[in-house]
């Protein structure tokens, strides 16, 4: 699904996500961190963020799959987390804002 997500509505959907994020290079995190590398990267380990205890534990890194887990309900997934918008339900509806900031990294992770 990855691959065939539509990144012009990924760059909508994500309009509402940047109340919180950013996703440029140089923009730091607003409110949550920047999402722009998460895939790959260590779980609570964007640079200077704070991030809630629901992601305190193992030492574990984002997938694709996971994200998508988060993202269908964050508050299920990540019990504690700070995020205040609803869980994405549908899974088209995830695609597309994953998509999009995968666009803005130097080096994307490949897709599944």
């Amino acid at each position: 699904m990855l691959a065939a997500a539509d990144v012009k509505r990924g760059a909508k959907l994500f309009k509402k996500c940047g109340f919180c994020h950013t996703i440029t290079k140089i923009g730091g995190n607003i409110v949550d961190p920047n999402p722009r590398d998460t895939v790959g990267r260590r779980k609570a380990g964007a640079g200077n963020f704070s991030y809630s205890t629901a992601f305190n534990g193992p030492d574990r890194k984002w997938s694709y799959e996971e994200l998508n887990t988060f993202l269908a309900s964050h508050k299920v997934y990540a019990q504690g987390t700070r995020m205040k918008i609803k869980g994405l339900e549908k899974a088209s509806g995830r695609v597309a804002p994953v998509a999009h900031p995968r666009t803005f990294s130097d080096s994307p992770k490949p897709l599944p």
